[in-house]
């Protein structure tokens, strides 16, 4: 391998290096740590809804943006299983008194990146934020299984009042590992 081949492979790890630590860094500057997570996800989650409207760490999206799931992937090995959890942490509003999360999808068991081959605990739920609030967020999060989780007794899940933190340890999830997060607001009438 010549020098130049290095010194870009040492660019490439920088810039990734970077970027991971911008995803933990974010998460705590929006208060997603510790209000809604107690640890950041140090990886970057890839989502794009559409075509190419891709999830960058707070960008903003309109509803009729997320009409359909997103498409999700991230780097994750394709021996082990995740889980793939997104909620709107600021339901139903994001001004105090303390909001209350609501689920919005929920897939486990999923082997290495494959979606497809998970468990849908909760199907997906588009964002809906109320006419009157202020942009929500909405966080989609990737946890590490350490086993084949028998997600049956989620069937009567709730999803308002959810809690992600409570779930990931109940269920033995080490992470989040990846992560990204959008707000979304209702579209505005011109008149």
């Amino acid at each position: 391998m010549s020098i130049l081949s290095y010194f870009i492979v040492a660019l490439l790890l920088l810039a990734n290096a970077k970027s991971d630590s911008n995803v933990s860094r974010t998460f705590k500057k929006l208060q997603l740590v510790p209000n809604v997570i107690p640890t950041a996800p140090q990886n970057k989650l890839t989502v794009i809804y559409g075509e190419d409207r891709e999830v960058e760490l707070g960008n903003s999206f309109e509803i009729t943006d997320t009409l359909s799931p997103p498409k999700v992937t991230w780097d994750g090995d394709e021996d082990s299983l995740y889980t793939l959890i997104m909620t709107g942490p600021d339901v139903p509003f994001p001004q105090p008194p303390r909001p209350s999360q609501i689920l919005h999808w929920l897939i486990g068991n999923i082997e290495g990146n494959d979606l497809d081959s998970g468990d849908v605990i909760a199907p997906y739920l588009q964002p809906l934020p109320p006419p009157t609030s202020d942009p929500l967020r909405y966080t989609l999060l990737v946890y590490k299984q350490n086993d084949v989780e028998n997600f049956t007794e989620l069937s009567t899940l709730k999803r308002k009042g959810f809690k992600i933190a409570d779930f990931a340890e109940k269920h033995n999830l080490d992470g989040p590992v990846f992560g990204n997060f959008f707000l979304a607001s209702t579209v505005k009438a011109i008149f």
